[in-house]
């Protein structure tokens, strides 16, 4: 015997309807806006702060749009991105700035961590609710 969906015990909906679903997908276009500001505003805070440094922040909108660490020291002529804490290479560029800067720059990781997560959050909410109204709109007939 095949269950349905409102047979399986642990199927929930965690909203009913178009409107609901169009309510949060537009909550989540608006985070997605909010946080892509404050994204842009860690980048001016960064580029304040430290004039010329090794490091650069920027934007990366290949995907979703994310904060990433740039080194100004070009491999094979390209600058490259970089995670600076848990790698070879990020060590590596650490070691030659002196602890304050290090810790002056966590400050601006926990920061990217923040705000990457909650970009990558809304962008993937975006990308379900877009994909269940769309489903919604094809299922149910219109008018």
């Amino acid at each position: 015997m095949t269950e349905t969906p409102t047979e399986i015990a642990s199927f929930k909906r965690s909203f009913k309807g178009k409107r609901e679903a169009s309510k949060i997908l537009e909550q989540n276009q608006d985070q997605k806006i909010a946080t892509a500001n404050a994204m842009r505003g860690l980048i001016r805070t960064w580029d304040n702060t430290f004039t010329s440094p090794a490091l650069s922040l920027t934007l990366k909108s290949q995907g979703y749009p994310r904060l990433m660490w740039r080194t100004t020291q070009k491999r094979f002529g390209v600058q490259r991105y970089i995670d600076l804490f848990g790698t070879d290479d990020g060590a590596e560029v650490l070691t030659e700035l002196s602890e304050a800067i290090v810790e002056c720059i966590r400050q601006f990781e926990l920061q990217r961590l923040d705000l990457n997560s909650e970009m990558k959050i809304a962008c993937a909410t975006i990308a379900a609710l877009t994909t269940r109204l769309n489903g919604i709109e094809n299922v149910l007939p219109q008018g």
